[in-house]
């Protein structure tokens, strides 16, 4: 895939997560109905096609959830849910949250003078 195309798809799923989410199903649905299709043209019936996918496949939630995952979205998403946990977490205790940058400060500029 173009760096181009990652580039877009990812500013999509950080934007739009709704839209990114209905084309990841959209993309998982035609994936099962695609390997439905091949198990039925070996002369299954179509549930029996459509059953003997998903555990070829695995669950389609699975299978969304592994496709949500992979790319830099996924780790700029990650990354800013943390940073709003660890704003929340110092706002709770502000004494907690003076100490430790007072501390840092204080280790960075001895470590400077040094």
């Amino acid at each position: 895939m173009s760096f181009w195309r990652q580039f877009t798809r990812g500013w999509r799923a950080l934007t739009r997560p709704g839209a990114a989410d209905e084309e990841v199903d959209r993309e998982v649905r035609h994936f099962l109905d695609e390997a439905a299709a091949a198990h039925e043209a070996r002369g299954l019936s179509p549930d029996e096609a459509r059953r003997e996918a998903r555990l070829e496949l695995g669950a389609p939630i699975a299978i969304r959830e592994e496709v949500r995952a992979h790319g830099w979205e996924a780790l700029v998403s990650t990354s800013f849910s943390d940073l709003r946990y660890a704003a929340r977490q110092l706002r709770r205790s502000p004494g907690f949250a003076l100490r430790s940058i007072g501390t840092a400060a204080l280790g960075n500029g001895a470590r400077t003078a040094i």
